[in-house]
């Protein structure tokens, strides 16, 4: 089923299968930010060094 959100115009699915991936890669998705907030951290610190 497809539902229209009149306030942002965007279409949402409702799947009960989506929902359940959304919950398998929530974890997933909070690891792989983190891992990228560290690299640009040290690539931070390596300009600094460099500089």
């Amino acid at each position: 089923m497809k539902k229209v959100n009149l306030k942002t115009k965007h279409t949402v699915i409702d799947d009960s299968g989506s929902k359940e991936k959304r919950e398998i890669l929530g974890p997933f998705i909070i690891f792989n930010s983190i891992i990228i907030d560290i690299i640009l951290i040290i690539l931070g610190i390596l300009s600094l060094i460099e500089g």
